[in-house]
């Protein structure tokens, strides 16, 4: 049933025999209210997905609709008859029906089957008026075929309606998803009632544990020729469209961060510690902190990277003002050094102390000879005094170097992005 609209044709108005055919339309403009009920009657008893439908509350305005379709056709017969086109409101009867099926999660199968059992019942119907009156039986095959071809164009209408029911539903479906990716990701949480009314209405089963992956704010380019799936294949729910893009990944496991990451190629993204369901703004606090701090694999072939592998780096850098402040107290002895003997005498302490004091081990560290180790350590000493011997001044000590370390690196990537050319803005863009 895929005839195009408008393409039927009445032999009413322009042949001898047409005119002998419009002479059943008073007759079968008669039988029409009976010829409803009975289509009705047989299609809720036939075809199963309308048994109920056709005995609630609105079956009247479904008999007004369906004789108003049986009279349009009628006309199409008579030699009055100046349009092939469905009516406004029959296109809106159909249009309506197959909006209904698509809500009802049905695809168009079962009204297709209700237009083919229509379509024989009239046809059975005129087939007996006609003999009655004699009508020559090739014009009763004109009938027939005016007849299909009018089920046709009914059957667009349906599918037109079905189809835009399907848009508006995954437009509504989309926005309740985002909305509750923004409930989920608050800190603190949404109530857990309103999470889950939201979640139901969305079509989303609330997992238990989550991990959230903070993007780059400007997409790259995706690679081509891949067979990456897609965010709705993994049950995923995404912002990619706003200034903080990010993705909500349910039961995060080796397959689920496997398929994120096939389907981020191309682009930077940090993936947040796995947590519980009502702790996912948590998630995406340290996911945003790392991707912030500039991450370790930006620019590279695989910009992606997991806070579960950069802990120390986001303890030690959670606050850069107290950090810094620390730093600023633990090496206040080395303030007055340029920055070359800075640097030297930082790099020589920091290895003594992750070797345990081991001479020989920091020498190989740092690629220099032990007695140059030796050297460097008696102007420390120097410089530390009798803190050293101290375990809490050495732990200080320690945790500040890497600090500065990480700080360094960090400062280092943001001037290297900052540096890198920004794409030209669209026309579009601006306007947007």
């Amino acid at each position: 049933m895929h005839a195009s609209r408008g393409n039927s044709s009445a032999p009413a108005v322009d042949t001898p025999g047409g005119l002998v055919l419009s002479e059943l339309v008073p007759s079968l403009k008669t039988e029409v209210p009976s010829l409803a009920e009975e289509m009705i009657r047989s299609i809720g008893t036939q075809i199963p997905a309308f048994t109920h439908t056709l005995d609630e509350p609105h079956s009247l305005r479904i008999q007004e609709g369906v004789e108003r379709a049986l009279h349009e056709f009628v006309d199409r017969l008579s030699e009055a008859a100046s349009t092939t086109q469905l009516s406004h409101e029959t296109a809106e009867d159909c249009r309506r029906l197959g909006s209904n099926e698509m809500r009802a999660g049905r695809s168009l199968d079962a009204l297709q089957a209700a237009l083919r059992l229509g379509a024989r019942l009239a046809w059975r119907r005129w087939v007996a008026i006609g003999s009655r009156q004699t009508i020559a039986p090739h014009l009763l095959y004109q009938l027939a075929e005016v007849l299909f071809s009018y089920i046709d164009e009914l059957a667009v209408s349906c599918a037109e309606g079905h189809s835009q029911a399907q848009i508006r539903s995954a437009g509504e479906v989309r926005l309740r998803r985002q909305r509750l990716l923004q409930m989920l990701t608050a800190d603190p949480p949404a109530p857990r009632q309103a999470v889950n009314e939201l979640a139901l209405a969305a079509g989303w089963r609330l997992p238990k544990t989550v991990q959230i992956v903070a993007l780059s704010p400007s997409p790259q380019a995706r690679r081509t020729g891949t067979s990456a799936p897609t965010l709705q294949e993994i049950d995923v729910l995404a912002d990619l469209s706003g200034p903080e893009p990010l993705l909500l990944v349910p039961e995060p496991s080796t397959r689920n961060r496997t398929a994120v990451e096939r389907y981020l190629q191309g682009r930077t993204a940090v993936f947040g510690p796995p947590m519980p369901l009502e702790h996912a703004g948590v998630s995406l606090r340290w996911a945003r902190r790392l991707l912030a701090l500039g991450v370790p694999g930006q620019g590279d072939s695989t910009p992606v990277t997991h806070c579960v592998d950069n802990l120390v780096p986001l303890l030690l850098l959670q606050d850069e003002v107290l950090i810094r402040a620390l730093i600023a107290r633990r090496l206040a002895p080395l303030a007055h050094l340029t920055p070359k003997q800075h640097e030297r005498v930082t790099q020589t302490l920091l290895a003594w102390l992750q070797c345990g004091g081991n001479t020989i081990e920091a020498a190989q560290m740092i690629d220099v000879h032990p007695q140059t180790v030796r050297y460097r350590l008696r102007h420390i000493e120097e410089l530390f005094g009798s803190g050293l011997r101290d375990p809490d001044v050495r732990f200080e000590l320690e945790v500040v170097l890497r600090a500065q370390e990480l700080l360094a690196a960090t400062t280092k990537r943001r001037s290297r992005t900052a540096a890198q050319p920004r794409p030209p803005i669209s026309r579009a863009s601006r306007r947007g």
